[in-house]
């Protein structure tokens, strides 16, 4: 009885380090996770991202630095670029969401 106590805790002892192993490296794997993403949809190497970071408890997600490359034949080198005013005096990022563009937020 004794053995089968000491395999139980050793395999709940594992089972923590890797729980708390996960959520120490979770923000580098939504940060994999988003640029692998990101680069299969719009192509190689069309995705840079700073940093991630995910809050498990409040349900939020930051992204810090997302920088998406338009493929070739776009005016603007990056999604989002165009932040400033436009020509006739109105905000040329209105089409963008907010939450895709907070160098256009007020």
């Amino acid at each position: 009885m004794s053995r089968i106590k000491k395999l139980l805790m050793v395999v709940v002892a594992l089972l923590l380090l890797a729980v708390g192993g996960l959520y120490l490296y979770k923000d580098a794997a939504v940060r994999s996770g988003v640029i692998a993403s990101g680069d299969q949809v719009l192509g190689a190497e069309s995705t840079t991202l700073d940093s991630a970071s995910l809050d498990l408890f409040g349900g939020g997600l930051a992204l810090r630095g997302l920088k998406l490359n338009n493929p070739e034949g776009y005016q603007q080198p990056h999604f989002g670029s165009e932040c400033g005013s436009g020509q006739s005096g109105g905000h040329r990022c209105a089409a963008i969401p907010s939450y895709c563009r907070p160098c256009c937020r007020r």
